[in-house]
């Protein structure tokens, strides 16, 4: 039997059920923080309608939904580095991943991380001396986030050759 969550409201529809019918629905997921706030500033709050009017139009089902990460993981990072004689590469390492992992999760919903941007960040590191390859999830390409998406990385998902 099918039904069809109305998230927002917190309701179920289901259709016309008989005796013995049985419905099994899926968990449901609360939001709280920004998306809870949001949705209660279109939706209203009939306790507090002052702060709260609503900007929805009767009738009309809006959803507030947090962004999504790009494929539903961090992004992979494959850099190949040109330092300078007298580095210490280690130490350049620790610097350059945090460098990169402070310009990626600072991505806004929806933006693109070019692999020229990555290659600016690590120019910039005092040692490295050329960048000749950056890899996105194992590709020479530029990773574009959809509307509803997010980049994202850690320490664990860079590489340094």
């Amino acid at each position: 039997m099918s039904y069809k969550i109305i998230y927002p409201w917190g309701q179920v529809q289901v259709p016309a059920l008989t005796a013995g019918d049985q419905v099994t629905a899926d968990t449901y997921d609360a939001y709280i923080g920004l998306v809870a706030l949001v949705q209660q500033v279109i939706d209203g709050k009939p306790y507090d309608p002052i702060n709260y009017p609503g900007y929805r139009a009767a009738g009309e089902i809006v959803t507030v939904l947090p962004a999504q990460m790009v494929g539903a993981a961090y992004v992979d990072i494959e850099i190949w580095l040109e330092v300078e004689a007298d580095t210490d590469r280690e130490s350049l390492i620790s610097v350059l991943k945090s460098a990169i992992v402070a310009h990626v999760n600072s991505l806004d919903i929806g933006e693109s991380l070019y692999r020229a941007a990555i290659i600016d960040i690590a120019i910039e590191q005092s040692g490295v001396k050329n960048i000749p390859r950056v890899e996105l999830n194992g590709s020479n390409a530029d990773l574009h986030a959809g509307d509803e998406y997010v980049i994202r990385t850690s320490d664990n998902n860079i590489t340094l050759r």
